[in-house]
């Protein structure tokens, strides 16, 4: 990001201030362009400086005072940076003012009588590192709004919309590329920007520090920690892991849905998370094509937006309150509050941790399968999930059902984390684990090498 720096000469004391507590609190892709350090000995400088208004800047920062007033070629700077302006159709230049300044020629060409400005003086440093944050917010806000027609100069209409798009869809390859990264295994940011940048033909490493200070601005990476050298995925978040490995999910939900069985009565609990939901999503298709062959299933889960999905489906379907279609598909809820970052119903206290098998009891339920899903898978730690209210139920589930089958998918073998440090499987223990093959992942190889038995793919 190039920010041209048009002054007076006699006022590059407060210049040379400006400039250096902005550059304090901005990415280094941010690069000022100021004469006397750009101009070359010997070098055509009106040429240079017409280029690098026209053609290089990103914004022109103009710097407004008495003397610069004064000067034909501030005023024949401001000139060309105002056909910039009226040709892209944005805002290019950003107007500061010395505290005092007449409303001289300068102030009357830029009309600032009806444009916002900054005013900036000399002052204590506090008080000039507080003038560089409020510059600094306000040229972040202007990057964020302009972005699309910075990188694509062409004043389009729509360039708000297509600039959230492209940090949308830019956020999502930043997800892709970074979800296997975890805090004991982080990302470095150049290497992110690589691959990103290789991904996307259309933007640069140049342009991708302040693309993703703005994405992590607008909270589009949730769960992901970025502290502008490497980023890790801390929480997985429901409001895009189910977009990931889809096709993989699709077919483990399968098989496990082979589980359940197609005859009899079945009660079932199901794990919350994105392997789960596309377990979720079989069931409501068999239930919508009439293939299920189910006289009657009982789902229990902690999953507020499993719950919807299954209740939906039952709408749908035109289901009333009748005998018959109550036994079709039985609901139970957990009591607990909602975990908002998951969608997820947990224990209200400590003392709730066997709240499944205390429900199954009171309900005259037996379990005959828990699907559980994991968020890492290593020889030495076992099936592992983050330690939070969660995984008490996950491990109470375990404890009644009949049988334990564990779903995920490929990317969780291998992954390890501070985090990850509540045990919901050992290898001597019960259950089978369902997932998909990937020939790339080392780990999961030597897995299914040692503990082939209780390991079946798809």
């Amino acid at each position: 990001m190039l920010i041209y720096f048009s002054y007076k000469r006699e006022d590059e004391l407060l210049r040379d201030i400006i400039v250096r507590n902005i550059s304090a609190t901005l990415p280094s892709s941010f690069e000022f362009w100021v004469d006397v350090k750009k101009l070359q000995w010997g070098s055509n400088f009106p040429a240079e400086i017409e280029k690098a208004i026209t053609e290089d800047a990103d914004f022109l920062i103009c710097l407004v005072s008495d003397k610069a007033g004064d000067s034909d070629w501030v005023m024949k700077e401001v000139e060309l940076a105002k056909e910039r302006e009226k040709k892209e159709n944005r805002t290019f230049i950003l107007p500061l003012v010395i505290k005092g300044t007449s409303r001289n020629r300068l102030w009357q060409s830029l009309d600032l009588g009806n444009k916002n400005y900054v005013e900036v003086y000399t002052g204590t440093e506090a008080e000039e590192q507080t003038q560089a944050e409020k510059i600094t917010r306000m040229l972040f806000s202007l990057v964020a709004e302009n972005l699309d027609l910075i990188l694509h100069p062409q004043g389009r209409v729509d360039a708000i919309r297509e600039n959230e798009k492209r940090l949308t869809d830019l956020a999502e390859v930043i997800r892709t590329v970074a979800f296997p990264h975890r805090e004991v295994n982080p990302l470095d940011v150049s290497e992110l920007a690589e691959k990103v940048c290789a991904a996307r033909g259309d933007i640069s490493a140049g342009d991708f520090g302040y693309i993703i200070d703005e994405i992590f601005r607008r909270n589009l990476l949730s769960g992901f920690v970025f502290d502008g050298d490497v980023i890790y995925l801390d929480e997985e978040h429901v409001s895009w892991n189910n977009r990931f490995h889809l096709t993989a999910k699709k077919a483990i939900a399968k098989k496990a849905y082979s589980y359940i069985g197609s005859k009899g009565d079945k009660t079932v609990y199901i794990d919350s998370g994105s392997t789960a939901g596309a377990l979720v999503s079989y069931i409501c298709d068999r239930m919508r094509y009439k293939t299920s062959g189910h006289r009657s299933l009982t789902v229990i889960t902690p999953s507020t937006w499993l719950l919807q999905q299954l209740s939906d489906t039952c709408v749908s379907l035109g289901f009333s309150n009748s005998n018959d279609d109550v036994e079709k598909l039985k609901l139970i809820v957990p009591d607990g509050f909602i975990h908002t970052a998951s969608s997820t119903i947990v224990q209200l206290d400590e003392n709730d941790r066997d709240h499944i098998s205390k429900l199954c009891e009171r309900h005259g339920i037996d379990l005959d399968v828990a699907f559980i899903g994991a968020n890492g898978i290593t020889e030495e730690g076992g099936i592992m999930t983050y330690s939070n209210d969660e995984d008490y139920w996950k491990l109470d589930a375990m404890s009644v059902a009949a049988q334990t089958v564990i779903i995920c998918d490929s990317a969780k073998f291998g992954v390890e984390s501070d985090n990850l440090d509540s045990l919901v499987a050992g290898w001597d223990d019960d259950f089978i684990l369902i997932t998909d093959l990937d020939e790339t992942n080392e780990v999961q190889k030597e897995i299914i090498k040692k503990h082939g038995d209780k390991i079946i793919t798809v």
